[in-house]
């Protein structure tokens, strides 16, 4: 699946076509190390939206994903400031995986894995290195 760098401009149209997509869905939300080994801050977690807040208490342009998390429809929500976003499309060309780069690291927002529970899953690739500001 070929993986697309996202100019800023673009950023809240990846986002609603995320939500519109994938809303209610089951995701995972992760935080890739430098190792290329993964630390999950949502598994399996229920995806209410992605936006991208022109106008928010944490500053123009900042992604905030929203997610209901295990039985009791725990909240999970993270605001990330990015500088980079790329998308991971399938041959169809719809999207099924976010990379959001920011100086708290890189998140990925995607559908749940198929690693077997404890597996430590390594995503790192050569389009996770130095990476453009923009």
């Amino acid at each position: 699946m070929p993986i697309r760098d996202v100019h800023r401009k673009d950023w809240a149209g990846v986002c609603d076509q995320f939500t519109n997509l994938h809303g209610g869905s089951l995701v995972d939300l992760l935080l890739l190390k430098e190792d290329g080994s993964t630390q999950p801050i949502a598994l399996s977690a229920e995806l209410r939206s992605v936006t991208v807040e022109r106008h928010g208490k944490h500053g123009p342009g900042d992604i905030l994903i929203l997610l209901n998390e295990g039985s009791e429809d725990k909240p999970v929500r993270q605001a990330l400031s990015p500088h980079h976003v790329q998308v991971r499309v399938s041959d169809d060309d719809v999207p099924e995986e976010i990379r959001i780069f920011s100086k708290n690291g890189t998140h990925l927002l995607r559908q749940p894995s198929v690693t077997e529970p404890g597996e430590v899953e390594t995503v790192w690739d050569e389009t996770l290195h130095s990476l453009p500001n923009e």
